[in-house]
């Protein structure tokens, strides 16, 4: 049994959702769209009258070519709760010096299914960018272009205090928790940053990697191969365009965020993720948007770090 397939599709939510700034749209099969730009949801609170700017951190190591190994800031510019423009820069390319978690993640094409509903994020091509409300509330649409059918994730947001917290602190950790050479350094007075602390979908959902078949042969198999007495419940439905596929998700954990699911495909069993409608799932604690102080304080460091 695969028990790390679901906090792997999880995570393939925090990488390949999470990230901003307007990737191409893949032109397959699932003729599907995503909506980064427009007015937010009704209900929700926008910032008034007023622009103001955050700060993405992101990088890339290519292996032996230098060049192809950097470190890229992301300026963003808000208006009233819409996305005026981003500025990628880089700051540094290194030599691959600073640590890097070895992910084959990364590069999974995570397909999200629903109730007449199909959607897959190519992740060699697609990033899906969010306008921020405000920097409390986030939101994207994914939008399935054949059956019409649109699903929505939202991201809540808390702003952290970093000025005067050590920068290797391993609460709401930086880029710079990457180094290795940053002790007794401190942020700077104003410094602050935004985590994610919680996050829900509008509509009932499944996540699943088509190109990674499971060993299981049957749905009870799955169901027997150790997930002991975790998950007492076993709901089955149809979802995907004109419910093309059978799906089974396990339930009754207690923690009615996020499911362990089965998704049968051309005589193969892929193992996948359920999400609930509107249940709130935690995010991660580390800092995902910076102000100005804390992201030229970041920038400078990393400068020093990959410099030689």
């Amino acid at each position: 049994m695969k028990m790390t397939k679901i906090s792997a599709l999880a995570s393939a939510i925090s990488i390949s959702l999470l990230l901003v700034g307007c990737g191409s749209d893949s032109d397959n099969d699932n003729n599907s769209s995503s909506n980064n730009q427009g007015n937010p949801p009704e209900g929700v609170n926008v910032t008034a009258d007023n622009t103001f700017q955050t700060y993405t951190f992101s990088y890339s190591l290519g292996g032996d070519d230098t060049d192809s190994n950097f470190f890229t800031q992301t300026l963003l510019n808000v208006r009233n709760g819409n996305l005026l423009n981003s500025t990628d820069t880089v700051i540094v390319r290194g030599d691959g010096s600073f640590e890097e978690d070895d992910d084959d993640d990364d590069d999974t094409d995570v397909t999200f299914l629903g109730n007449n509903f199909e959607y897959t994020l190519d992740s060699n091509n697609d990033s899906l960018g969010t306008p921020f409300y405000g920097l409390t509330t986030d939101y994207f649409t994914i939008t399935d272009d054949t059956s019409k059918q649109s699903v929505s994730f939202k991201v809540d947001y808390e702003r952290i205090n970093l000025s005067g917290r050590p920068t290797d602190s391993e609460e709401n950790e930086t880029p710079l928790s990457l180094f290795t050479n940053n002790n007794n350094l401190i942020f700077p007075s104003g410094a602050a940053c935004w985590i994610q602390v919680g996050s829900s979908w509008s509509e009932s959902i499944y996540l699943v990697d088509f190109d990674d078949a499971s060993e299981f042969n049957s749905v009870e198999d799955w169901r027997n191969a150790g997930f002991g007495p975790l998950y007492s419940g076993l709901e089955s439905e149809n979802v995907g365009r004109n419910n093309r596929y059978a799906a089974s998700r396990l339930t009754d954990d207690g923690s009615d965020s996020l499911y362990p699911g089965l998704i049968a495909n051309n005589n193969k069993f892929y193992e996948g993720t359920y999400f609930p409608k509107d249940a709130v799932r935690d995010s991660s604690d580390d800092c995902d948007h910076y102000n100005k102080i804390a992201a030229d304080f970041i920038s400078e460091r990393i400068k020093i770090n990959l410099v030689r």
